[in-house]
Formats: C-alpha cells, structure tokens, sequence
C-alpha cells in the first residue's frame, strides 16, 4: 500500500459522489470505522457498519438514509441533536460548526 494513501481523502470523494453537501463531516463520522484493503494495485475502502463491513459508499448510502443526518446531504434537512449520538456530534461538530451555528476556530 503506498504511504501517501488517506483513507478519510477517498471517503470525503466518496462522500461528494454520494451527493453530500458536508462531505468532511461525513468522512468524519466514518473515521474511526474505516479500514483499507490492498487488492492488487488498488487500494479498498471499507467501513465497519452493523450490517458488516461494506465498501465506504455503502456506509455512505446508509447515512444518507438516517433522518436524524439529513442536513449533511441536503443544505434543506436538519439535524435531530435529540436523536445524535453525541459522538456524531462531535464528529460533524469538528469538520462543519457551523451546521450548529458556531465559528470556525
């Protein structure tokens, strides 16, 4: 696998394919599930999700589908803090506050 390969940099594209208005809070919300897989020459993507471990779109499809994340995927949508695990929160928090109406630090 080659040292210059980030995996959060293929999610955050991945994130931007799949229609994301906020791709690095996506790609953030994702980190700590990420892991790769060398295939050949190409390096794999994946993301561990209840489900299993599936290709980071997968993972990517699935969030767009929890209500209480719309606002990542639509500049329209909202964000249910109440129904946030406040690690989601925080994740998003780090890479767009200002979804929650903070500045940038």
């Amino acid at each position: 696998m080659s040292s210059s390969f980030d995996p959060v940099e293929k999610t955050i594209q991945a994130a931007r394919d799949g229609g994301a208005c906020c791709p690095e809070a996506v790609a953030e919300l994702l980190r700590p599930k990420l892991v790769t897989e060398q295939r050949g020459a190409t390096t794999c993507v994946y993301a561990h999700t209840p489900e299993g471990t599936v290709p980071v779109e997968a993972a990517i499809a699935r969030l767009r589908e929890m209500p209480r994340l719309a606002r990542l995927f639509s500049p329209d949508g909202k964000l249910d803090l109440r129904e946030m695990p406040h690690e989601e929160f925080l994740a998003i928090r780090k890479t767009n506050p200002e979804i929650f109406g903070l500045g940038r630090r």
